[in-house]
């Protein structure tokens, strides 16, 4: 998988009261967006489905009934 990144330049401008002025540079670099994909023809409700993401290192699904579920690590899903 190719990762796609955008690379920015911006310059800050600054005005103290006293009138000096300053600038500066930053460069931002942004990833793209994760994919999020779910699995199955039809999901129906009270049925158990699969959910895929890949492009991110941290995921927070939530559903109904306030479940929500935080993975850092694929291997360690953390649900509340």
């Amino acid at each position: 998988m190719q990762i796609v990144w955008r690379q920015r330049f911006y310059t800050i401008l600054g005005t103290a009261p006293n009138s000096c002025t300053s600038s500066a540079t930053a460069t931002l670099i942004t990833l793209p967006l994760p994919t999020v994909t779910a699995t199955g023809t039809l999901i129906c409700k009270n049925e158990p489905f699969n959910l895929l993401a890949t492009g991110a290192i941290l995921y927070n699904w939530a559903g109904p009934n306030n479940y929500t579920a935080l993975v850092i690590d694929p291997a360690d899903c953390v649900s509340t």
